[in-house]
């Protein structure tokens, strides 16, 4: 199924403020600026979580050390 679709939203200015992509049978990615706020959003189909990716060890980085210490085959150095 591959790429399904990838969408870039920017304000009147031309600033870029979300990100999105859609993938294989029924996953997504987003990445959204809400005036200087980043967030990750991920799922499948509509259910997936959303964090904060703002500072060093923010909700993101701790979800990424809680999947790496779940799954350390997956893990990417």
């Amino acid at each position: 199924m591959g790429i399904r679709d990838v969408e870039i939203r920017s304000d009147s200015s031309g600033r870029v403020h979300t990100v999105r992509l859609v993938f294989g049978p029924h996953y997504f990615l987003e990445v959204v600026d809400n005036q200087g706020k980043i967030s990750l959003a991920m799922g499948a189909s509509h259910h997936g979580i959303r964090a904060a990716a703002n500072e060093v060890n923010d909700e993101l980085e701790q979800f990424i050390n809680e999947l790496r210490e779940r799954h350390p085959r997956n893990q990417l150095d």
